[in-house]
């Protein structure tokens, strides 16, 4: 197993909010906790293709679901005090293209947006500390101290 700080923590976190459609796939390599980004064709230039690093162990990394990605919306917006902004995001999350309206509205309040993303970016983290112990990454203790921090 590895220790967290044996992993590129901001890799991880792009890889697990990183949704491609461009034939990519991110992996974790679960002895030196480097994050790799390879070709899912096994591009001619990549020294290992997708499928070699699946068969020497490597996890592949799947993106947060869009379902995960709107319960963050919606927990932030529970927890703000201002009522007005409360008011527009609800409005903004509950229609077409939730996510896009969401970052829309958030620009008519700076200093919530700064929020949201400081907010934002701890919950991916935690998301990422808790995946790596489903993958049997990281041991479940340092998780649980590091999660406490």
């Amino acid at each position: 197993m590895l220790l967290l700080d044996q992993i590129e923590m901001d890799t991880l976190t792009l890889a697990l909010e990183f949704n491609s459609d461009f034939g990519t796939s991110w992996w974790l390599d679960p002895e030196t906790g480097e994050i790799l980004l390879y070709p899912e064709d096994g591009a001619a230039e990549a020294d290992e293709s997708a499928a070699d690093l699946d068969e020497r162990g490597a996890i592949k990394i799947e993106a947060v679901s869009s379902r995960e990605g709107y319960q963050y919306m919606e927990t932030f917006i529970s927890d703000l005090d201002d009522g007005r902004a409360k008011d527009r995001l609800w409005h903004a999350i509950n229609g077409s293209r939730p996510f896009r309206h969401f970052k829309d509205t958030l620009m008519d309040f700076p200093a919530l947006s700064e929020q949201w993303y400081a907010f934002h970016d701890e919950a991916v983290r935690r998301y990422a500390i808790e995946w790596l112990v489903d993958v049997g990454a990281v041991d479940k203790s340092e998780a649980e101290k590091a999660l406490k921090e």
